[in-house]
């Protein structure tokens, strides 16, 4: 089968720019050919031959083919750009969209991890910074807050939902009772914030900057009569708004019902428990921050 590509100058074997004279020699060389051979010519080889010939060796015809052979070729070329441009501009698309999505993956950071802490080293420190917290009302009738957790030199924060006026408060870390005061309550988040002086009111715990999420580890600090803690590993199971509050709610509700407090794997405080307890509070960081209740 002929090539299409062929142009009648393939075919007799000449340069597009040959003279008529050396058009002339070509055919002449291939009819010369075929009055020797001892077999049949190629039909379809004498027929191009000959077609070639009478369009080249005639100046109108041959005028006229140029032409149409230059708007091919331009045609072509047009065409090569046009899918070199494609290919071009889809490679940039596909290079842009690859250091979009590396820049993109760089600046999503994952959820930071929880750095661990031995729970020996825990529970020694909720040990000196924990304390039961105790109301006395104006009648001598004894409340029991929960467990509140000092957070800062001198200062405990604990569950304080029912909390009546005039109550004096004890705070007991084993066989040490001191009193402490309320120097602010937030009613809406069910917490207060005492001045406490002893009872490892110098100790205090890091406070978690936010909630915990569901399915993280969690443990449930409390004291014995002695003073030591313990600890109760649990998994948060979800946390939810009630109100203004933030509760949190935990597998495993035991140490929540005496007041417990939450912490994390860390170690950081991130809520107390009143009792009874539906749930934990979270500590808002923002909360400690807050100005205390006027005198």
């Amino acid at each position: 089968m002929a090539d299409p590509r062929e142009t009648h100058y393939d075919v007799l074997g000449v340069a597009p720019g040959a003279s008529p004279l050396e058009i002339q020699r070509a055919f002449d060389r291939y009819a010369g050919g075929l009055a020797k051979a001892e077999t049949p010519p190629d039909a379809r080889r004498e027929r191009r031959m000959r077609e070639a010939h009478a369009v080249l060796s005639d100046p109108a015809q041959r005028e006229a083919y140029d032409t149409a052979l230059s708007a091919r070729a331009a045609e072509g070329t047009k065409r090569k750009r046009g899918v070199a441009i494609a290919v071009g501009s889809a490679l940039l698309m596909l290079v842009a969209g690859i250091y979009g999505w590396i820049a993109l993956k760089s600046s999503v950071k994952p959820p930071t991890a929880v750095a661990s802490r031995p729970l020996a080293e825990i529970a020694s420190q909720a040990g000196r910074a924990l304390g039961r917290v105790e109301a006395y009302d104006l009648s001598g009738r004894v409340s029991a807050l929960g467990f509140g957790a000092t957070v800062e030199a001198g200062a405990l924060v604990v569950a304080c939902p029912t909390l009546g006026a005039g109550s004096q408060l004890k705070v007991h870390n084993g066989p040490r009772a001191v009193s402490a005061r309320v120097v602010h309550r937030n009613e809406s988040l069910g917490l207060c914030r005492l001045a406490v002086e002893g009872s490892g009111a110098d100790s205090p715990m890091a406070v978690a900057p936010a909630a915990p999420a569901a399915g993280e580890r969690v443990y449930a600090a409390t004291l014995d009569a002695t003073g030591e803690a313990k600890l109760l590993e649990s998994t948060v199971k979800r946390v939810f708004n009630e109100g203004a509050r933030t509760l949190i709610d935990t597998t495993g509700t035991g140490p929540a019902m005496d007041g417990a407090v939450l912490l994390d794997a860390a170690g950081r405080v991130v809520g107390v428990a009143p009792v009874p307890a539906p749930g934990y509070y979270a500590l808002p960081k923002a909360f400690l921050t807050e100005k205390p209740a006027p005198p």
